[in-house]
């Protein structure tokens, strides 16, 4: 039998009920090994039913999670960054001089980027993280010599008023705070918005589990691409650009209709 290669007879047989059963039993215990990092599962009514799904683990705050942005993310780019640093640049041409970065983790952005793009000297880069996270990119931060990146455990924005906002990667993970109720609170809107690596898709909005590595997982929430962005336009702003990421895609062994080959990029701008 060729690999890739489509046999009828086969899929028929995956339909029976002893053998779907069995397949699918293969499916999730791949998803919750060692080698089911990046992979999905279900579809769940909350981010508590997800939760009590998984197996008890310290999902993002833990610091092995991070040795990878230290030791790799904050010296190289990829693909789905350029489309980020090209709005970078038109913002800061425009005057942006502050960045609000949601989940930033150790400020990978502001290091990688610098390589690759001028930033201003005045710019302000403040990471909202989690605690373990924060203490990191302090310590990294003093150790590069850097006092442009800053960090703050808390993701109040009732207190920032940043030109610029970013989100990559970290959105979905929000159970309690939805892009449009930060952006009501801030103390003042962000005039341009970026955002990366986030699931949309064209059905409706539910809630999954990921295998995010290193025996971690996490619930997320899979976007309506159109109530997405309309919520975001309700603020005033106005979609400038958007982008297909390719090196991220949702796969669900248990469901594979609901798979979507690409994540997203968007960028808005406050009208």
């Amino acid at each position: 039998m060729q690999q890739g290669q489509y046999y009828p007879g086969l899929e028929k047989l995956k339909q029976l009920p002893v053998i779907r059963d069995l397949w699918q039993r293969q499916r999730l215990n791949h998803f919750l090994s060692v080698n089911g990092g990046g992979l999905h599962y279900g579809k769940f009514a909350s981010f508590d039913e997800a939760r009590a799904w998984l197996p008890k683990n310290p999902g993002y705050d833990l610091e092995s999670l991070s040795d990878e942005y230290l030791e790799v993310r904050t010296r190289r780019i990829y693909a789905f960054d350029y489309p980020v640093m090209f709005w970078l640049r038109n913002a800061f041409e425009a005057g942006a001089r502050s960045i609000f970065d949601i989940g930033g983790s150790v400020g990978v952005q502001y290091y990688s980027y610098r390589r690759y793009m001028s930033l201003p000297e005045d710019l302000v880069w403040r990471v909202s993280e989690l605690p373990v996270v924060c203490r990191l990119g302090r310590e990294y931060a003093q150790r590069q010599g850097v006092t442009a990146v800053q960090f703050s455990e808390s993701l109040d924005t009732s207190t920032i008023s940043d030109d610029i906002w970013i989100a990559a990667g970290v959105l979905e993970v929000l159970e309690n705070a939805r892009i449009e109720g930060l952006l009501a609170g801030a103390a003042r809107r962000p005039q341009h918005i970026l955002i990366n690596k986030l699931p949309l898709w064209r059905g409706e909005e539910y809630v999954s589990a990921q295998n995010i590595g290193s025996g971690s997982f996490t619930a997320h929430y899979v976007f309506n691409r159109e109530r997405f962005v309309a919520a975001v336009e309700a603020q005033g702003y106005k979609l400038l650009d958007s982008w297909d990421v390719p090196e991220r895609c949702y796969q669900d062994p248990r469901e594979p209709e609901r798979d979507f080959a690409n994540y997203s990029g968007l960028c808005f701008r406050r009208t």
